[in-house]
């Protein structure tokens, strides 16, 4: 399942004009294959990362989003961008 989600850019010409861009979040697939191809349960991505294996859970199937302090570790645990994590670029 996609979430899309909206971010306003706004470019400065003689006035402000603004347009609305569409982004497709993965983030929760990609932690999963990540997750599974590194033989990791939800309750050891957890630990390393200093959440509960639920939070995990919640991340996954798109409930809830990490903030940028785990986004970090989990990029760095799993020695990817935090850009592939979310989707926007391929690993």
């Amino acid at each position: 399942m996609y979430f899309i989600t909206s971010i306003l850019v706004c470019q400065r010409f003689y006035n402000y004009s603004c347009k609305i861009v569409v982004v497709e979040k993965k983030f929760g697939e990609n932690l999963k294959i990540l997750r599974k191809e590194h033989d990791l349960s939800q309750g050891r991505l957890g630990e390393a990362v200093g959440v509960s294996q639920q939070c995990v859970s919640e991340w996954e199937h798109g409930n809830t989003e990490p903030t940028l302090t785990y986004l970090w570790k989990l990029a760095d645990l799993f020695g990817v961008s935090i850009d592939v994590l979310c989707g926007r670029k391929d690993w």
